[in-house]
Formats: C-alpha cells, structure tokens, sequence
C-alpha cells in the first residue's frame, strides 16, 4: 500500500501543556499498528519547538528526500 510507505516522524515534549504528550504517543502508536513507517521522538520541553527538535527535522528530511 503507497500510503504505509509514506514516512512520518512525531515529534513532541515531554512537559507539553497544550497538547498532552499521551496524545502524541497514541497517534504514533495508532499508525505503527497501521503498519505505518513511523517514528517518535520526545523532548524535555513544553508546547514549543527547540534547537535539538528542529536539527532532528532536518536529519529526517535529509534521509527521506
């Protein structure tokens, strides 16, 4: 199937206020029960994006592109 082949990358904090971290883990998990080539990444951090979270985005488009 052309979609489970599509790469997703989640990405979220661990203090996250907003959105609670629960949320992010279960889409992740839903997906990869899908079959869904997927991966989880977790960061100490509230609702916000860090230096650490943006280099881990430019590695994973790097390696999909």
């Amino acid at each position: 199937d052309i979609q489970k082949s599509i790469p997703c990358i989640h990405l979220h904090g661990s203090m996250d206020n907003v959105v609670p971290v629960q949320y992010g883990k279960d889409a992740y998990e839903f997906l990869k029960q899908q079959g869904i080539n997927n991966e989880w990444h977790e960061y100490p951090m509230r609702h916000e994006a860090s230096q650490e979270e943006i280099e881990q985005i430019g590695k994973w488009l790097q390696s999909h592109i």
